[in-house]
């Protein structure tokens, strides 16, 4: 993929293909400085500096954080092991469907194809404008120069196939359209694939992905005429980190290739699993650049740059096929060789570091395994002839449970790449399936007995042996992923089920949740649906009873936002209004009712002053409510100070300002010069700020009906500052109360993070550290407060993780999400929320709905601090299986002694289950 580095915390930008750039230019002055300069240094020798073809165990280095670099150890011998040119090997024609290539490009323009294909945009041909093709193709095949750089195989042709458009660092999403109007990206990949086989390729690579819930007929097809035709495909296993299934590595015929680094170990940023077929070298990787883009990292000469990411590790494995089928190997003969000729991957990174730093102790790391190891030529080529025993399926297994039965079986296939094998054995967890023999070719079913259960988790990690004439392979993940389905006619045991009177629920094509403002909390339901009129009905139902309903005449559901429940039982809806005549940001329309939803009154928001951001908090204001909140703004008018004649020119100042709502008016907290509003604590208060860097002191400000009445000082801990924090997050209560403490986090060093909780009195857990020194902190989902203790979800460049407040031990588990979804998108699919244990305690959970990252299954992360486990319930991980039942679109919130509940809607019920695990 083309993504910047993931070890940058601030690393929003996503792309679908799969490589990373080093940011820092920096990075290569020393190997610079050795030949005395950038002029000098462009007539060098390049090879030292390709440790993927010749690997001298000199450390490579690598980008930690914006500040830091740190070096990843060499090992000798940890690379293709590329063997000496065979005389008389034929050429093989590459597809490299890409960015396209620099046609021009000294070590390429010898060994192009024609001119390729632009199916991005066929009036143009296919010149690389961004740089990931030819660095790609460089890879593959360029020719030695006196430079003294090439690519793996000098039998190879590569023939471009255009696919992504241009852009800074490629921003590609794989529902983007592209010049064709209407085409996705998909299907300029399909269409690909059909050329290049069209046009005599042996091998395609290519180094992009996407998610498996965006399913493309017409790769379908492509892939099967790619396996009719014997025509090899490598693709990239992307850069995130985890097993999640993404196309095109789960199709059967493809090779899916993951990264290690100079030392042998897979790469921190890597994907693996069953789904991933071998490594490749990924990190620090030498190749060609358009020599019209100038390098950001590869300071030396134009036409090379240095790029990590498994994008740079699939074409070498596509090399070493090309070089394999050159020297005369059958397609099915070279993927066994090179499978079974692959040198075992180094258990543990060695990574060195000046930084001294205490790192957490995190207590749940899972072992990453792939299907074969590291890529080694000569190893393929020394093969002996043997059966090569895989299971068939590369994906997921997935079981359908009702929630009640104990044992399901799950027949799993395995298939024989290569010579006819004898008796062959099998086992998988424990259970042994023996067969008399088994042909090349032939295919053997082992039926798996798989326990289940009221705590077995949604993901389940099975390990299996294969044993037969000459032939033994260990350490086999198959991955099993159960899903708890249900129907209208068989709801989940636990679940209240409510028919709701007053209403037809299936004439409204939207439910939520009603947000409760104060400790006075009630389940309401939100039902909405659009009318003929170009409005918007809702009703809203407590406990399947029906009690109000609205018509908003000139407001469509897409443009409402929320529906707020006040303490005096009013109640409050914000939609977005945008005015046809003026572009920017939209005005928001904030319109109030009383308890029957009679018409109250209504705002208009406008954002000349200032805008109304997501976070705001509702406080006592004259015997109602209004909103406070904290943004950027000029003064509003009636807070403007009077005419006055010896100053005429009034000018005014853009500043952070608290602002709030009198009646249809505008106003903001009036505060000293010198003092600046940083947060709105739970209780309504105003935490301001008074002074310079660490000579500030920090005030709670008590206000009554927009004016201040008291002053509170809050003491800090010597040099703590609170300026510079983002949003506050309201910490829960996991006994299910309402929530007391604001909990402001921010980055304290690069990759780092700490955390100040404000109720009554400030807490400060300094530095929430990384979990290694390779995967900095991002942002905070969610904070919990218990009796005892603090609690914070925190998502790192690759996994969530639990800190304990006061506490150096974390738990993790994977994100299970893609590159291309960007972190500030991806983050905001995480919802805090409370579970209940078998005992009634609450737990620390967090809710991702369904959608692109998780395909079309909300799923439920429950950490347990006391048993330090990070828990997938499969009993939470539901999906309806008909059509008569939908999921609201978010939780209800936990309640005292309740934990929070899933709702569905199921023909004219209320479907409300509990997040709660099963019994033991």
């Amino acid at each position: 993929m083309v993504t910047e580095n993931k070890c940058l915390a601030s690393a929003a930008l996503t792309k679908t293909l799969s490589a990373r750039r080093f940011t820092l230019p920096t990075l290569l002055l020393a190997a610079t400085s050795l030949f005395g300069g950038s002029s000098a240094f462009a007539q060098a020798d390049l090879s030292p500096l390709v440790w993927a073809t010749h690997n001298t165990g000199a450390p490579q280095q690598f980008l930690i954080d914006h500040y830091t670099n740190g070096n990843i150890a060499g090992v000798v011998g940890e690379d293709l092991q590329i063997p000496p040119p065979q005389a008389g090997a034929r050429k093989v024609t590459v597809a490299v469907i890409d960015t396209g290539i620099d046609y021009t490009h000294p070590q390429l323009k010898n060994i192009i194809v024609g001119k390729g294909v632009n199916f991005a945009n066929p009036a143009q041909d296919a010149t690389d404008q961004q740089g990931h093709g030819t660095h790609v193709a460089g890879i593959i095949a360029a020719q030695l120069d006196s430079r003294g750089f090439q690519g793996v195989s000098q039998n190879v042709m590569i023939l471009p196939v255009k696919v992504v458009q241009t852009g800074p660092n490629a921003p590609i999403h794989p529902q983007d359209t592209t010049a064709g109007p209407g085409t996705a990206l998909t299907e300029d990949v399909a269409k690909g694939i059909v050329w290049a086989i069209q046009n005599g390729a042996e091998v395609i690579n290519l180094s992009l992905s996407w998610p498996s819930n965006i399913r493309s007929k017409t790769v379908d097809a492509a892939m099967a005429m790619a396996a009719q035709k014997n025509v090899i495909i490598v693709s990239s296993a992307a850069n995130d980190s985890t097993t999640a299934n993404l196309y095109p590595c789960i199709y059967e015929n493809v090779i899916c290739v993951g990264s290690h680094g100079p030392d042998g170990s897979l790469s921190h940023f890597s994907n693996y699993g069953p789904m991933v077929d071998i490594n490749a070298p990924g990190v620090a990787i030498l190749s060609t650049w358009p020599q019209t883009i100038a390098p950001s990292t590869f300071q030396g000469a134009i036409g090379y740059e240095f790029l990590n990411g498994t994008s740079m590790s699939s074409p070498f494995v596509a090399g070493a096929i090309a070089e394999l089928l050159s020297r005369g190997f059958s397609p099915d003969e070279a993927k066994a060789r090179l499978f079974l000729g692959s040198r075992p991957t180094a258990p543990k990174m060695q990574f060195v570091t000046d930084i001294q730093e205490q790192f957490t102790n995190d207590h749940s790391t899972e072992t990453k395994h792939t299907r074969f190891g590291n890529v080694d030529i000569k190893g393929a080529l020394a093969v002996t002839p043997s059966p090569l025993i895989l299971p068939k399926k590369k994906g997921f297994y997935q079981i359908a449970w009702d929630g009640k039965s104990t044992q399901a079986t799950i027949p799993m296939s395995w298939i024989n790449r290569w010579k006819d094998a004898g008796a062959v054995k099998i086992s998988v967890q424990g259970q042994n399936f023996s067969f008399p023999s088994l042909a090349s070719g032939a295919e053997a079913v082992t039926n798996v007995q798989i326990n289940l259960g009221a705590n077995v988790e949604d993901i389940l990690h099975l390990n299996a042996t294969v044993d037969t004439d000459g032939y033994h392979k260990s350490d086999i993940e198959l991955i099993v992923q159960i899903v708890h389905t249900f129907t209208s006619n068989s709801i989940p045991a636990g679940a209240s089920v409510k028919k709701i009177t007053g209403l037809d629920p299936t004439q409204y094509s939207d439910i939520r949740s009603v947000v409760n403002v104060g400790s006075n909390l009630r389940p309401d339901i939100l039902f909405m649906r659009d009318n003929a009129n170009g409005g918007t009905d809702i009703a809203i139902a407590q406990d399947g009873t029906f009690l109000a309903s609205y018509t908003f005449t000139a407001f469509t559901s897409d443009q409402f936002l929320s529906l707020y429940r006040l303490p005096d039982d009013t109640y409050v809806s914000i939609f977005t209004k945008q005015d046809p005549n003026v572009r920017g940001r939209p005005n928001i329309l904030i319109e109030k009712m009383d308890k029957n939803f009679k018409f109250l009154s209504e705002i208009v928001l406008g954002t000349d002053v200032t805008v109304l951001p997501e976070t705001f908090t509702w406080v006592p204001f004259k015997g109602g409510y209004t909103p406070l909140w904290i943004s950027i703004g000029f003064t509003p008018p009636l807070d403007q100070p009077a005419y006055d004649p010896w100053n005429p020119t009034y000018t005014d100042t853009k500043m952070p300002r608290a602002f709030f709502l009198d009646g249809n008016n505008l106003r903001t907290i009036k505060l000293a010069s010198d003092e600046l509003p940083l947060q709105v604590l739970m209780d309504g208060r105003l935490l301001i700020s008074k002074g310079t860097a660490y000579l500030q002191t920090y005030t709670a400000l008590e206000l009554k009906d927009g004016q201040i009445s008291a002053r509170d000082p809050i003491a800090l801990p010597e040099y703590r500052m609170l300026v510079g924090l983002d949003v506050g997050i309201p910490a829960l209560d996991l006994s299910g109360g309402p929530s007391t403490m604001l909990s402001m986090p921010g980055t304290s060093t690069p990759g780092n993070m700490r955390v100040t909780s404000v109720g009554q009195s400030p807490t400060v857990d300094d530095v929430l550290n990384r979990s290694t020194i390779l995967d900095a902190l991002v942002t905070v989902s969610g904070t919990y407060q218990s009796s005892t203790s603090q609690y914070y979800f925190v998502q790192t460049d690759y996994y969530l993780q639990l800190f304990t407040a006061g506490s150096n031990d974390t738990m993790s588990t994977t994100l299970n999400r893609y590159s291309y979804i960007p972190s500030m998108i991806a983050s905001r699919d995480f919802y805090p929320t409370v579970v209940r244990d078998q005992n009634g305690n609450g737990l620390p959970a967090m809710y991702i709905p369904a959608n692109l990252d998780t395909g079309d299954v909300s799923e439920i992360i429950v950490a347990d601090p006391t048993n330090q486990k990070i828990m997938r319930p499969a009993n939470l991980h539901l999906q309806v299986t008909d059509g008569s039942c939908y999921e609201m679109g978010n939780l209800i919130q936990a309640l005292p002694g309740q934990p929070a509940k899933q709702v569905f809607i199921c023909n004219d019920s209320v479907v409300q289950i509990p997040l709660q695990l099963g019994s033991r």
